[in-house]
């Protein structure tokens, strides 16, 4: 029994024949691969190819060497001007 006939002016659910989706068409399967590849170039060059010269955020006066493992071992810059005034 339909649900029109049950209470009149509801709103009826769409047929299961307007439910079909479309087929795939050459274009659009091209269209897929190509944003998947884009995809995958960008987040190579994000994650692989990734700066190695980091500050790590310490500032200029630091310089930090990437370790393979754990965390970067920073040391911090000395003036030549103010290591000669320590050592006067």
């Amino acid at each position: 029994m339909r649900l029109e006939r049950l209470v009149p002016g509801a709103p009826v659910a769409a047929e299961p024949e307007a439910m079909n989706w479309p087929y795939l068409r050459r274009g659009d399967v091209a269209g897929i691969v190509l944003m998947a590849l884009m995809c995958a170039v960008i987040a190579f060059f994000l994650l692989i190819l990734a700066p190695r010269e980091h500050n790590f955020g310490f500032g200029p006066e630091w310089q930090c060497a990437r370790m393979g493992e754990g965390d970067p071992i920073c040391v911090r810059l000395v003036d030549k001007d103010a290591a000669k005034e320590r050592q006067d």
